[in-house]
């Protein structure tokens, strides 16, 4: 399922943190790796002080750049299959032309960026890519950690929700878990407000009627898998039974974010910014 991997570079530190993660992925899947240096279009200026500024054209700039990305992650990726790629061009949207493009399965980028603001866990870069790409992507806030070698049996956290969008999410979990020889489990989240408060009678008959709905999806997608149904925060909640089962990737649906606005925003983001493990938007 996992053929080509993208691994966009910014020769930031996050991206030498992502790195590890990037090589063990590869590795396991026995995947192409693209590293990608994308060169911007614009700001790109020699400035002459006994003359006036002189704006360069950014194809010049490419045997400057080239050099730098041909010896980038030598040592790390020795011994995979790794082609090295320059574009020009605004970095999200060339990210996620060339992901669509190329046939890339997957999208490695850390999470935080250096686009405004910068407090922020999700860089702008990131979340434009998340937003456009059509493949999935994988991003981790804790790249401090080691990357996972696959050493051990790893879990699959699969975050649905009750809407159709969740069947193909639920698919496309499952069969990662099966080529990483993992287990897969399912969570889904009653999202809870300030002002409901339902009798112990009307919440289960809410679990029940989710936990009906979370079995059609799984007859239609194919899957077996146990399941959690919880109530309370999206965000907090989906991480929280992440750490419970200890799982070494969480897998979100990102949605149809024309269709419904804000809906990944609000939760997936919310799931990026606090998961304890690496989080696979599809």
């Amino acid at each position: 399922m996992i053929r080509r991997i993208l691994f966009p570079i910014d020769f930031s530190v996050p991206c030498d943190a992502v790195a590890p993660f990037a090589e063990a992925m590869a590795r396991r899947f026995h995947a192409e790796l693209i590293i990608l240096r994308v060169a911007p279009m614009s700001g790109l200026a020699w400035f002459d002080p006994s003359s006036e500024p002189a704006l360069i054209d950014p194809e010049e700039l490419k045997p400057d750049l080239e050099p730098r990305l041909d010896d980038a992650f030598r040592k790390e990726f020795a011994n995979l299959q790794v082609r090295r790629v320059m574009e020009l061009g605004e970095a999200a949207e060339a990210i996620a032309r060339f992901a669509e493009t190329q046939g890339v399965d997957l999208i490695m980028m850390p999470t935080r960026g250096d686009g405004p603001p910068r407090r922020l866990l999700i860089g702008s870069v990131t979340a434009k890519v998340l937003h456009d790409a059509q493949c999935p992507v994988w991003t981790c806030v804790h790249t401090d950690s080691q990357a996972q070698q696959g050493a051990h049996t790893q879990t699959v956290l699969c975050a649905i929700d009750k809407t159709p969008q969740s069947t193909p999410v639920m698919q496309w979990a499952a069969d990662f878990t099966d080529q990483l020889g993992g287990i897969l489990k399912l969570v889904h989240v009653i999202p809870d407000t300030d002002d409901w408060s339902p009798s112990p009678n009307e919440l289960t008959a809410l679990r029940n009627e989710r936990r009906r709905r979370i079995e059609s999806s799984q007859r239609q997608a194919g899957v077996s898998a146990p399941s959690a149904i919880v109530v309370g925060k999206v965000g907090p909640e989906v991480c929280g039974q992440a750490k419970a089962v200890k799982s070494d990737y969480i897998v979100v649906g990102r949605g149809r974010l024309h269709d419904t606005p804000g809906r990944f925003g609000t939760h997936a983001y919310d799931i990026i910014r606090h998961a304890p493990c690496p989080v696979i938007s599809v």
